[in-house]
């Protein structure tokens, strides 16, 4: 068998798997059984595409709008049918990686403001509401942050996150710091 023949092969295999798994996925989404599939060669725009028809409004999210869609046809190249199932699978566990390493940094973030507001309140009760200033929680809380902004052998970095959490606890008004 030549080489050619083997990728025809190769590609008549592969699409039996696709249809395989539309025939699984249309009995828990209806949608998926209208769908057709369409080998083309690689034209180098693409690797694989999925035209849709836009069904409803649209729906208004965080960033943004998304539509409703239904999917109609799924156009795979010659070049989508010869990777290997384990570079696909590679991929989406890739992605799954930093969905999960965006998610323990936005734990992580959390936590973080959460202790430093923790310590501030703390640094607020211990000093009986007496002459609570920031530059004294800083240098209690961090020296090496408390030197980055107000030593001057420093390199005088404002420190944006001790400053707006400061900020959301205390308003300092007519020499009084008033508490949230």
């Amino acid at each position: 068998m030549s080489l050619p023949e083997l990728k025809v092969i190769m590609i008549l295999l592969t699409m039996e798997k696709i249809t395989a798994l539309l025939a699984i996925f249309s009995k828990t989404y209806p949608q998926l059984k209208e769908i057709e599939i369409e080998v083309i060669p690689y034209n180098n725009l693409f690797v694989a595409r999925c035209l849709v028809d836009k069904i409803g409004e649209y729906i208004p999210v965080k960033k943004g709008r998304i539509h409703n869609i239904i999917p109609k046809k799924i156009i795979l190249t010659t070049n989508a049918m010869e990777k290997q199932e384990q570079e696909l699978l590679d991929k989406e566990q890739d992605e799954k990686d930093k969905q999960n390493l965006l998610l323990i940094k936005s734990k992580a973030t959390m936590i973080y403001k959460e202790n430093i507001e923790k310590n501030i309140i703390d640094y607020i009760i211990q000093n009986n509401n007496d002459n609570l200033k920031y530059e004294n929680w800083l240098k209690l809380f961090s020296k090496s942050d408390w030197v980055n902004e107000f030593d001057e052998k420093g390199i005088h970095r404002e420190n944006k996150i001790y400053h707006d959490i400061w900020d959301n606890i205390t308003y300092e008004e007519n020499g009084f710091v008033l508490l949230y």
